[in-house]
């Protein structure tokens, strides 16, 4: 018994466009695109992401923190239960 479901998906509208485009191109839907990957994660289960590459605000804050520590300012924690004592107070 073939039984088809409704998948709803959160995901950004660029991406969902430039997936809508390219399916296109191969000239199948969407559902097709999607279907075919979560048959290919069961067989395989494993992510390949891209690493994350930080815009300029978030990359600013790195720095700003990596030179933080470097300078000895930045509170360090051998523990979580160290952490949280010290965000509880």
């Amino acid at each position: 018994m073939n039984t088809k479901v409704i998948l709803n998906v959160r995901t950004d509208a660029k991406i969902k466009k430039a997936a809508q485009r390219a399916a296109k191109e191969l000239g199948v839907p969407l559902s097709v695109v999607v279907n075919a990957s979560l048959r290919a994660f069961v067989r395989d289960p494993h992510l390949d992401l891209e690493p994350l590459i930080p815009n300029a605000r978030t990359r600013r804050a790195i720095d700003a923190a990596m030179r933080e520590f470097r300078e000895g300012k930045a509170k360090q924690f051998h523990s979580i239960e160290e952490l949280r004592r010290d965000l509880d107070s």
